[in-house]
């Protein structure tokens, strides 16, 4: 690998992981800091409500009062 190729790939890394790495979890900026603070969780369907167990989970969040 040429000398170039190689500087190419550590910029790539430096730019793509090393850096955001450093804004998202030492300085803490990203979407941990928007919004309302306090104790909330999010759930996502990635691939669509289960017809089985999502009715049981939204059941066991009801029982519990969370929204």
């Amino acid at each position: 690998m040429s000398m170039v190729m190689l500087n190419l790939l550590l910029m790539f890394v430096f730019i793509y992981m090393i850096i955001p790495y450093v804004i998202t979890r030492i300085w803490g900026f990203g979407v941990t800091l928007r919004g309302r603070r306090g104790r909330q969780i999010a759930f996502t369907f990635d691939d669509g409500p289960d017809p089985l167990h999502t009715p049981k989970l939204l059941d066991l969040l009801k029982k519990k009062g969370s929204r």
